[in-house]
């Protein structure tokens, strides 16, 4: 039978042993596991990193589209004008999660057509636009934010009832159109940068008592209607 005294080790081999496992760790009575290899190292981020959030934010009407951004700055949608507005109503429903109010028009003088008119609340998108739309659909827009409580602006972040001094500032300067002193007509982002003046076109902005109330784009700058 082993006694306990025959499995001690001598005193004399401890400091031999004491400097083996200084110099090794991973032998014997280290107790420890060697670290992983940096291949395995997880990927993923701290937990305390806030996840990104791209959620509807912003629809941006712009002289030659609309893009939704979500909250974090990410694009969820952007189609230009030159798209069927009944297929860019449906992209902008699905990436909303809503579904707009569907309602049709006759045409009722020269400067208008039959029209189908999508309405989300604060921005309709008509197919087709009025006379002077420059595009296979307009933008149009009268409120800051959809029914469902998403942020509508055009360049710079400006909106509705911006002053024409902030409407300026955010769009980097509006062309005078024509007007009088209490309703006046500005245009900026031109789509058709380089084209003679008269036959310009981008966002078409009306201003009631120096106040921004409504976007229409793409419109010309000059129009006939």
């Amino acid at each position: 039978m082993t006694t306990l005294r025959a499995r001690l080790l001598p005193l004399a081999a401890l400091p031999l042993l004491l400097s083996l496992a200084a110099c090794d760790p991973g032998s014997i009575g280290s107790g420890s596991t060697p670290p992983p290899d940096a291949s395995e190292a997880p990927t993923d981020a701290p937990s305390g990193s806030p996840a990104p959030d791209a959620s509807p934010a912003t629809i941006v009407v712009t002289g030659s589209g609309i893009s939704l951004l979500g909250a974090d700055g990410s694009t969820l949608f952007r189609e230009d004008f030159a798209i069927d507005g009944g297929i860019v109503a449906g992209e902008l429903a699905d990436a909303l999660g809503v579904e707009p109010t569907v309602t049709t028009t006759v045409a009722n003088g020269a400067c208008e057509f039959d029209q189908t008119i999508y309405d989300f609340g604060g921005i309709v998108l008509m197919k087709p636009g009025y006379a002077d739309t420059r595009g296979a659909y307009e933008a149009l827009v009268t409120g800051t934010a959809t029914t469902g409580g998403v942020a509508i602006t055009t360049l710079g972040g400006a909106q509705i009832g911006a002053s024409s001094d902030e409407l300026n500032a955010a769009v980097g300067g509006a062309t005078n159109l024509f007007g009088d002193s209490n309703t006046r007509y500005v245009g900026f982002d031109q789509a058709n940068v380089g084209a003679p003046d008269r036959e310009a076109y981008g966002v078409f902005a009306t201003l009631t008592a120096d106040h921004l109330t409504r976007l229409d784009s793409p419109w010309a700058w000059h129009t006939s209607c």
